[in-house]
């Protein structure tokens, strides 16, 4: 068989292009974030600027991209480009939206949040973050070190 004609073998790096779970795959969205392993997120602009000082200068910058033609549309709505994993991404928004925030169950969860919160500027998860680092101090104190100290 010639090289031509054998089947393409996918690259690690192709993913599967999927919404997110509720609450966000809403329709009233007016942007999408796009995870690193591409998974897309429709949110409101208006929460995510008032989390984060960072997001709210990314939306504000982008006013007036949005009258020039938009490179990526997803649902018809421009798409930001996130370096975070869908996971990281989905923990980051659960805490930003104004419904109940996710349990911190693993430490990896406080490590995920903590890193989130630091690049994105978001203080009110500071007291979560520390109160979950204490309780999981006597079970694991070089874990907590290790997330405490990154």
């Amino acid at each position: 068989m010639s090289a031509l004609l054998a089947p393409a073998t996918p690259e690690p790096w192709d993913f599967p292009v999927r919404d997110s779970a509720p609450p966000f795959d809403d329709a009233r969205a007016d942007v999408v974030l796009r995870s690193s392993d591409e998974v897309y997120f429709r949110v409101s602009k208006f929460i995510l600027a008032i989390a984060s000082p960072i997001f709210a200068d990314m939306f504000s910058l982008s006013k007036s991209l949005e009258a020039e033609a938009v490179d990526e549309a997803y649902y018809g709505l421009p798409v930001v480009a996130m370096a975070e994993d869908a996971a990281t991404l989905d923990l980051l928004l659960r805490w930003c939206y104004p419904i109940r925030p996710p349990k911190l169950l693993t430490l990896e969860d406080v490590r995920r949040l903590a890193n989130v919160s630091r690049k994105y500027l978001i203080d009110a998860f500071v007291d979560a973050i520390e109160d979950a680092l204490r309780n999981r101090l006597v079970d694991d104190p070089v874990g907590v070190f290790a997330v405490a100290s990154t």
